[in-house]
């Protein structure tokens, strides 16, 4: 099975209790982390909290990548809270991007906090509330 995890808002959550759930997982499934930061932020958050590729999961994937690596329309802006430049787009593109990368990526099951990407998931991936507020 092909399983996706949130970074933000799932795994950043309680790594302590996660930890272990995604290294069970991990020995009979294929585990996708698929979240907005660019792929090299990403990974080293994952290594601050203790997560370990080949342990914990098995690939990363960045939606701002892969949006600049496709050609969709984007731009940086100031993030006070990370005190650097971090890329925006649409709202209604960034909820589809996962979507469209759990459809390439063909991700039976999605963890997630953000319920807005449930209705851009393809038909065949199972998505899953976690922690999120329906309303955020």
């Amino acid at each position: 099975m092909k399983i996706g995890f949130d970074l933000h808002g799932v795994l950043t959550e309680s790594p302590h209790v996660l930890k272990p759930i995604l290294k069970m997982l991990a020995t009979d499934n294929e585990i996708n982390i698929i979240s907005g930061s660019e792929l090299i932020y990403m990974e080293k958050e994952l290594t601050e909290m203790g997560y370990v590729e080949g342990t914990h999961y098995h690939r990363v994937f960045s939606m701002v990548d892969y949006m600049k690596q496709n050609g969709y329309d984007m731009w940086t802006e100031w993030n006070e809270k990370e005190q650097r430049e971090t890329w925006w787009c649409e709202d209604y593109i960034w909820w589809m991007i996962k979507g469209e990368i759990c459809d390439k990526l063909d991700i039976d099951v999605l963890f997630d906090d953000k319920i807005e990407y449930e209705e851009y998931m393809p038909s065949f991936t199972k998505f899953y509330l976690i922690g999120g507020d329906i309303n955020d």
